[in-house]
């Protein structure tokens, strides 16, 4: 018989903001769009605070660009966790118990009577946060497999999990 280890846990709100930022963060979109926001912020102050540039057109773009810009950052950073916090409030399933089953050949997901399998040839990688592992599964869209370090019981489980990872040449981030 393969040998296996099993974790489980209860997600929280936070296991899934914390994974949606994770994401944004290593977006290369996000980012771009972040480092634009950034520089046209600063440049917006620059034109607003320069008496030679005092043109109504540019004030008004420079004061549009900085709104536009710290609503960027506020929808990432305030906008966003509240939406994720109500969803995990109504959606019953993303509150459910999960169960992971860890072996050479499958990742198996039982979520309360549900299971799905998992091919170790399709995680892309692992992202790791501070408290928590995020799995970049590339055969199904928008499928991110979260597993918070509180789900490892044992400093042993997360030596297996993180062994099997390397054994399986999925990076870790």
């Amino acid at each position: 018989m393969e040998e296996q280890f099993v974790i489980q846990y209860s997600p929280e709100p936070k296991d899934y903001i914390r994974a949606s930022r994770m994401l944004a963060m290593k977006s290369r979109g996000f980012i771009i769009m972040g480092v634009i926001a950034i520089i046209g912020i600063i440049a917006s102050i620059v034109i607003l605070l320069i008496p030679s540039t005092s043109g109504t057109m540019w004030r008004f773009v420079g004061a549009i660009v900085i709104l536009v810009g710290v609503f960027y950052f506020i929808n990432i950073l305030v906008i966003v966790p509240l939406e994720l916090s109500r969803t995990y409030k109504k959606n019953e399933h993303l509150r459910k118990a999960r169960k992971f089953f860890f072996s050479d050949s499958r990742i198996a997901i039982q979520i309360e009577g549900q299971a799905k399998e998992l091919d170790w040839d399709k995680i892309q990688k692992a992202l790791k946060g501070n408290d928590f592992y995020l799995l970049i599964y590339k055969a199904d869209k928008g499928f991110y497999p979260v597993i918070p370090e509180r789900a490892f019981t044992t400093d042993e489980q997360k030596t297996q999990f993180l062994d099997l990872l390397k054994r399986k040449n999925i990076p870790v981030k």
